[in-house]
């Protein structure tokens, strides 16, 4: 087994460890996953959480859906770089829209680009269509 199969191996390892902590809703374990100064960004809104505010930060997200449920559809991993296609829905808990959009279903496909370093998660940026959830809402009219 080569170094390379090693590595591939470890990050794969760790993009199922994070997928598996979304899974069971546990932001200290996912947030175990970074680099001291790993960083987590949420691109659509604009924010990111470095080092210790990761946990923080995916902690916020899952208080914001209820009945979150993970869906893991692809995993990629190279060794320095890896990629998730999932999907997460649940109850909006302000997550999107306003107060009159509390507790109505959403869901979304979400696109997370990882980078890592010595096997832990040095980045990782999540990609969604906003779009879609205001719709699913009630924020924006429904398209055609």
């Amino acid at each position: 087994m080569s170094n390379r199969d090693v590595e591939e191996g470890g990050t794969r390892a760790t993009l199922q460890a994070w997928a598996d902590a979304y899974s069971t809703r546990s932001a200290k374990a996912l947030a175990a996953l970074y680099t001291v100064n790993g960083v987590y960004e949420d691109v659509p809104s604009g924010f990111s959480a470095t080092g210790p505010d990761v946990e923080g930060f995916a902690q916020g997200f899952l208080g914001m859906v209820e009945s979150f449920e993970f869906i893991l559809e692809g995993l990629f991993a190279d060794g320095t770089r890896g990629a998730l296609a999932w999907t997460f829905r649940g109850r909006n808990n302000s997550f999107v829209g306003d107060e009159g959009a509390k507790g109505k279903a959403i869901a979304a496909r979400v696109f997370t680009a990882f980078s890592f370093e010595g096997g832990r998660i040095a980045r990782s940026s999540d990609y969604y269509d906003t779009a879609s959830l205001m719709r699913q809402v009630g924020a924006l009219p429904q398209d055609g």
